[in-house]
């Protein structure tokens, strides 16, 4: 390579890093821990190793708590009733925090630093913007294991989200966000995927190609929704699979077909609050072992109503109009 070749590609990293150079610089102005507490700020009274913070309005304050954490090797942040320009990402990896819990926040803009992003978890609750703003930040947590919303709306899930985060993730949990439908190929992507939450939302169907085929998936809750069936292939390929949760949904048959091949791995089964219809097609659950826990009652027929699912024998199973 040509001497005048290498010149330009430092000219070029410079032009990209420079900005960031600049920003870092202005937020460590009067930010040095000069204290060995983490005032206003305290240790989380749970976890050892994380800060916990609320009712901050000054972002050099935050960033000068944070430089104060990272000499007692703090690596979790909670950060509640707030409200600052942004959630400096920048500090938060120079500082070593991996997990970061933002809580009833009001932020300008998500995230801000684009460099070395160690961050393996974000938890967003109730976070609330002054202005417009979008998931593509998130592109930068190329390391995100796990990622939360609470409280925050996410109508469909689909690529405005999931194509900004990284394929790495394991975990997803999405609570309370007003989600109705999940596109197809949504989940795809992430073949690690273990643990996967979308529940107390809106959403009326479940298919087999919104997941990884074939998935890693040991956790799938999908409690109080609006779903009505399971699709025979739903738990097809997902060999991990231990607990299932569809509590508080409008499920009326759980057909055998469907749980095929997992029936005998699984751990814990949430069926409660579904009008479960206790006829002939749902023998199959009376001649089956119950998983360790087995939640559900019958809604029909009249004199099987409210019996619980695991308290059913094969006597109990009739056809009926």
């Amino acid at each position: 390579m040509s001497t005048k070749s290498k010149c330009f590609i430092i000219i070029c990293i410079v032009f990209v890093l420079l900005p960031v150079f600049i920003s870092c610089t202005i937020i460590y102005t009067d930010t040095q821990c000069t204290s060995e507490t983490l005032e206003p700020c305290k240790q989380h009274p749970a976890f050892a190793e994380s800060i916990y913070c609320e009712n901050i309005n000054d972002i050099k304050t935050f960033v000068r708590v944070l430089r104060c954490g990272s000499r007692k090797n703090m690596q979790e942040v909670f950060l509640e009733k707030s409200s600052l320009d942004y959630l400096p990402l920048y500090i938060l990896d120079f500082c070593g925090f991996i997990f970061l819990n933002v809580k009833s926040v009001v932020l300008d803009k998500l995230l801000e630093g684009n460099v070395f992003i160690k961050l393996q978890q974000l938890h967003l609750d109730n976070v609330l913007f002054r202005r417009a703003w979008s998931w593509e930040p998130l592109k930068v947590l190329e390391r995100l294991l796990r990622f939360s919303v609470v409280n925050m709306p996410v109508q469909v899930l689909n690529g405005t989200l999931v194509d900004n985060l990284t394929d790495k993730l394991k975990s997803l949990i999405l609570t309370s966000t007003n989600t109705t439908a999940i596109s197809d190929n949504a989940l795809q992507k992430f073949t690690d995927l273990e643990y996967v939450s979308i529940q107390n939302n809106e959403i009326t169907e479940l298919k087999r190609s919104m997941f990884p085929k074939p998935a890693k998936i040991k956790f799938f809750y999908f409690g109080k929704n609006k779903i009505d069936s399971l699709p025979i292939d739903l738990f097809e390929d997902m060999p991990d699979l231990q607990y299932i949760a569809l509590q508080g949904n409008m499920i009326s048959e759980i057909h055998e077909s469907a749980f095929k091949g997992i029936w005998n791995n699984l751990s814990s089964l949430l069926l409660d609050g579904n009008p479960l219809k206790c006829h002939c097609k749902m023998l199959w659950l009376a001649k089956r072992k119950s998983p360790a826990v087995f939640t559900g009652s019958c809604y029909a027929p009249k004199l099987k109503y409210g019996k619980l699912l695991k308290n059913l024998s094969d006597l109990d199973f009739r056809c009926f109009r």
